[in-house]
């Protein structure tokens, strides 16, 4: 990246237009000409998402962010969270640094981490930003992991965000497709360190990958605001294989952890009922996880049925906030007809959802003549009768 864009009248220029409308801009006269101004506008659009995502490192003048590197990057959420999960580790390699968020909030916690980069351009912006950021227990090599792990070295703990994009940046999701490819590198971190922390996509077959990589000690299903971010895979070089997994939800003002057992989901049989007062969707972690037996036991929910991932009671065990889902109050059970639906409703506005249901949100907006909004949630679901139906709902306080 242009080295330039570090000058302090250019970042002054980046802060300045951080709310400016971006496409008038453009327009201007660039008053840096040494600088391409499309680079410029690219570092305030990078800057704005680093607010959110990174706002540690935001608050730091002169930090360079490559926009693809801050897509892919961790968030500060789930960073700090891994750092927490690794905190008894005093030396540690990033195999995969990039843009070094990771890197950054491990070095908070251990005594040394290593952070590799195979771009050498990536690699030394990264060096610079830390140094702005003030980091002096990081060191920085532009290495491939494979080189550097045939290499003479040691550590407490390695992690890896392995890229998931071919040659062609064609998207990959199985672990053998991804680089590095860790079912075929893990016998060379093994031989010199006894722990690895894995990060893969939200998308990938959590079963298919606890048997792939062996040995898996637990693993964690991350969510901010109730969307999946990142499944994460702690191994170790012992013969023994954890079905542990424990799902967290990351919102503003709690974080909802649920922990259960593969093998104890399998052996665990959920009871079924009709829509009663009260209608639980657990959050996208714990649906991810597949704990869907084991989350109704838990909490002594009743099932609507074996394909319909909702939960029912009368009564609530716990206050609402200590349900890692949403809770809503069932207004209404009746049949998937307009007429009948309509008659119910108070306004047109309402918001539709569907589980196992033959027609999509969008297509019952348009069969019922509803719009999307209001405080009214319409479910379409199948009940424990196997019956097609619709539930009015309001969220529960």
């Amino acid at each position: 990246m242009n080295a330039y864009l570090r000058k302090k009248e250019v970042q002054d220029f980046i802060e300045i237009h951080l709310k400016s409308n971006l496409s008038e801009i453009a327009f201007q006269k660039n008053p840096f000409p040494e600088i391409p101004f499309p680079e410029i506008i690219t570092q305030i659009e990078a800057l704005r998402k680093a607010q959110s995502k990174i706002p540690e490192w935001a608050k730091s003048k002169g930090i360079l962010y490559p926009k693809t590197s801050l897509e892919q990057s961790s968030s500060e959420a789930t960073a700090l969270l891994k750092s927490q999960l690794l905190q008894e580790k005093k030396q540690i390699i990033d195999l995969t640094g990039g843009l070094g968020v990771d890197t950054y909030f491990f070095a908070k916690q251990a005594q040394s981490v290593t952070h590799l980069e195979p771009n050498p351009i990536l690699h030394q912006l990264s060096k610079d930003n830390f140094k702005i950021l003030g980091v002096q227990n990081v060191q920085f090599l532009n290495q491939k992991a494979e080189d550097f792990l045939r290499s003479n070295w040691q550590a407490d703990a390695v992690y890896l965000d392995p890229s998931r994009r071919d040659s062609q940046q064609n998207r990959v999701h199985f672990l053998e497709d991804c680089e590095p490819n860790i079912i075929e590198i893990s016998h060379l971190i093994f031989k010199k360190c006894p722990t690895v922390l894995l990060k893969a996509a939200p998308m990938l077959d959590i079963k298919r990958a606890i048997t792939q990589l062996k040995h898996v000690q637990k693993t964690w299903i991350v969510a901010i605001d109730n969307e999946v971010k990142e499944l994460l895979f702690k191994i170790g070089k012992d013969s023994i294989t954890s079905l542990d997994i424990e799902t967290i939800n990351i919102q503003a003002n709690q974080v909802a952890r649920f922990c259960f057992n593969l093998n104890h989901e399998s052996e665990t049989q959920a009871d079924y009922t009709q829509p009663q007062k009260y209608l639980i969707e657990p959050n996208r972690a714990i649906l991810k996880a597949g704990a869907f037996n084991t989350f109704a036991k838990e909490f002594g929910f009743q099932k609507l049925h074996p394909h319909t991932h909702l939960y029912t009671c009368t009564e609530l065990p716990l206050p609402i906030e200590q349900i890692p889902g949403r809770v809503f109050e069932v207004l209404s059970h009746c049949h998937y007809r307009k007429k009948e639906v309509t008659k119910t409703l108070k306004s047109k506005k309402v918001n539709i959802a569907t589980r196992n249901f033959p027609d999509s949100p969008e297509l019952m907006y348009k069969k019922l003549g509803l719009q999307a909004g209001g405080d009214t949630y319409l479910w379409g679901i199948k009940d424990s009768k196997n019956q097609v139906g619709i539930l009015i709902t309001q969220k529960a306080s």
